[in-house]
């Protein structure tokens, strides 16, 4: 009587020839011409969204339809991005070759002479000797999939970019100064998730590749070595992509955006709105790093194999640009603002002893070593005044004579 073969030993064989055929250049070429496919699911969840975001009114339903056109502008452009750089690797011979070379490796399947793990055993060491192609390249992986990466998520930011601000300037149910807060968080999103989810991955990845290389690390030699390297720089740039590009949206870009807002356009202005951002004790931008922005870094799973040379899963990586660039769109911020940030702008009522009525001013922020104030973003300690003139509504009344104090005070603080 014939010993059964494990089950775990059969689903293990069954495993490894299974990802040794869907390495082959004929597997992956049907998934490159398969990811469109992806990009059709995205619009389609878009479109739900966009539509459940906006109410039921004719107008609504036009904002709807503007902001999945948006997406759609934006997911064609990462496609034809990703076709250019980020596309199949292989020829078409080179699939045609491979195509007949599988059809002849998977050929044990049909002996009937054979047990079970005996044709899985010879199919996975005939797929085997098939992988060992050069995977379209001729040197060390690393370097050209991250600058791949770099190139195409530029495009998609940019295209993503000016379709959000396209569908802002479509948008007849918001007031001008709406408009103009949607453009600001566009563009702040847009810098964010740059900043975040590609510029700091793809130098991290190609940085450790270059490194790796020059150390000797070839992924045929040294795989583990190799490896392991380009894990680590991902991981790191994972781990603190958020907050180095929270920090440098507080430290640099919402500055920028101030000094624009602003209206002086001045070197000294600029200067100034820079050195008051970096007079903060802590980095605090109007986008924080949430946990579910790690979800957007599941791009570099597929990047990090890709990398390591295994081109199975290069064709999964332009989808996951999709969600960045509809946050971009959408000109996403915090939905919920932080609990110190309620707590330390509630208002505070003061009364006029004389006149009776009640002045509403901002309670200043606590800084750790002097008070802001909101209002007007300086150094000055509001005081309530003992007393005010009976007339309010002169240069000499009770808020206008706090203003014109403060007024003084940050003229005096430029200087």
């Amino acid at each position: 009587m014939t010993r059964l073969q494990p089950l775990p030993n059969l689903a293990q064989q069954a495993a490894s020839a299974a990802f040794h055929l869907a390495e082959q250049p004929a597997v992956i070429n049907k998934l490159y011409k398969a990811a469109p496919l992806g990009y059709a699911g995205a619009m389609i969840y878009a479109a739900h969204q966009n539509a459940a975001q906006e109410p039921p009114t004719p107008q609504g339903r036009h904002n709807a339809k503007v902001k999945t056109l948006a997406m759609g502008a934006a997911a064609l452009a990462t496609l034809l991005a990703a076709k250019k750089w980020m596309g199949n690797p292989f020829t078409l011979a080179e699939v045609a070759q491979n195509k007949a070379a599988v059809k002849s490796a998977i050929a044990p399947l049909k002996n009937g002479q054979l047990k079970l793990t005996e044709k899985l055993e010879q199919v996975t060491k005939n797929l085997q000797n098939l992988n060992h192609h050069d995977h379209g390249h001729g040197h060390d992986h690393g370097v050209e999939e991250a600058i791949a990466f770099l190139k195409t998520g530029t495009a998609s930011v940019a295209a993503a970019t000016t379709a959000g601000l396209v569908a802002n300037a479509s948008n007849n149910t918001l007031t001008p100064h709406q408009k103009s807060e949607k453009t600001e968080a566009i563009l702040q999103e847009a810098t964010f998730q740059y900043l975040a989810n590609i510029a700091l991955c793809g130098f991290a990845l190609g940085g450790a590749a270059k490194l790796a290389t020059k150390l000797g690390l070839t992924q045929a030699k040294h795989p583990w070595g190799r490896s392991g390297l380009l894990a680590g720089a991902l991981g790191v740039s994972i781990v603190f992509g958020a907050k180095i590009a929270n920090t440098l949206g507080a430290k640099v870009i919402d500055p920028v955006v101030d000094w624009v807002k602003s209206g002086d356009l001045s070197p000294s202005s600029l200067k100034y709105q820079l050195k008051r951002a970096s007079l903060k004790p802590q980095a605090h931008s109007t986008r924080r790093p949430e946990l579910k922005d790690l979800m957007l870094h599941l791009d570099d799973a597929p990047l990090l194999l890709n990398a390591m040379g295994s081109e199975l899963f290069g064709p999964a990586i332009q989808l996951f640009f999709l969600p960045s660039d509809n946050r971009i769109i959408n000109g996403y911020r915090n939905e919920k603002p932080s609990h110190k940030t309620a707590k330390t702008n509630t208002p505070v009522l003061h009364q006029n002893a004389f006149t009776k009525t009640t002045v509403a001013s901002q309670k200043p922020l606590q800084t750790g070593y002097m008070q802001v104030n909101p209002a007007l973003n300086a150094p000055f300690n509001p005081r309530p005044m003992p007393y005010a003139a009976p007339w309010p509504n002169t240069p000499f009344s009770a808020p206008n004579v706090n203003l014109y104090a403060q007024a003084a005070h940050n003229q005096a603080a430029y200087y």
